[in-house]
């Protein structure tokens, strides 16, 4: 249970027939009716009946009905708490090959919460957890070799974990890798696709992706002599929004879309510079039109 009680209920048969087969001895229905007592999920919250119906399953060596029993242990929800208890029915499923019990169990080595702590056997367990595509283990294993506190620092392999969870959802992984790749820690630089991992990460409203988006999202000053360009269709400098100064620079080219959009959006807020700011907006389209500019990704 990730030391979380609320999980998915994966289960599709109907409630009615799930409490059938559960009463008439399925361990697997056992379970997720358990969980359906647990959360209240189309029955009547009832924890104590939860307990009772996993532990049935548990009976029959349901691995997962062992791991929740394992949290109620751990947290003494209807049974006593008793930690020891809990780690050794956590090390069974872990053995048993279930990455949340192995994610668990290498979180308790790292920590020496009810075992003694034991980094080598926390990374052991954690890798078995990762190599199943276990998030939140790969996340873990990230964030300890970025850190180098309890492993030595690691950048490479950190971000190879960072890019792992993030393919599979993780807002954090999403972060990490998307900082990874703007600043060129261990992987080539790529600032586009960098906020592309950043916009994952904002769509999960993670926080410290938030405050980064924030920050890409403030407006500076393009020269487009400062960079370069020869024969822009605007002679002087204009407010953009640093996160199309990235693209710009990662591109090697101007994105007439963008900075007529941002354009648009700055003068909205400074009125005052409203005739410029759209005229040059209206230049930049009128010049993107001719082109055949695609959209670009920031702005889709």
């Amino acid at each position: 249970m990730h030391g979380h009680p609320r999980k998915t209920i994966e289960n599709p048969l109907p409630v009615d027939e799930l409490l059938r087969r559960a009463e008439a001895g399925d361990a697997e229905c056992q379970y997720w009716a358990g969980l359906r007592y647990f959360q209240g999920e189309g029955v009547p919250e009832n924890p104590r009946k939860a307990v009772e119906l996993c532990a049935d399953a548990a009976r029959q060596f349901h691995i997962q009905a062992i791991t929740f029993l394992a949290y109620c242990r751990l947290k003494g929800v209807v049974v006593p708490k008793d930690r020891k208890e809990a780690v050794l029915m956590y090390r069974f499923a872990a053995g048993e090959g279930y990455a949340p019990a192995q994610f668990t169990l290498g979180n308790f080595y790292l920590a020496g919460n009810g075992v003694r702590k034991n980094v080598r056997l926390a990374l052991k367990w954690l890798g078995k957890a990762a190599a199943q595509n276990e998030v939140d283990a790969l996340v873990q294993l990230g964030d300890l070799y970025h850190e180098g506190a309890a492993v030595v620092e690691d950048e490479e392999k950190a971000c190879g974990y960072y890019h792992r969870a993030a393919e599979l959802g993780s807002a954090r992984g999403q972060y990490m890798f998307g900082s990874f790749l703007m600043k060129g820690v261990a992987i080539k630089a790529d600032p586009v696709a960098a906020l592309d991992w950043l916009d994952q990460a904002v769509a999960q409203e993670y926080d410290p992706a938030r405050e980064v988006h924030a920050y890409y999202e403030q407006f500076v000053r393009f020269d487009p002599d400062e960079v370069g360009f020869k024969d822009f269709p605007v002679n002087h400098p204009f407010p953009i929004r640093r996160r199309t100064a990235t693209y710009v620079r990662a591109l090697g080219r101007p994105c007439f879309q963008a900075m007529a959009r941002d354009l648009y959006d700055y003068v909205q807020e400074n009125p005052k510079d409203s005739d410029a700011g759209l005229n040059d907006a209206a230049t930049l389209l009128a010049t993107a039109a001719q082109n055949g500019d695609p959209v670009l990704p920031l702005l889709k």
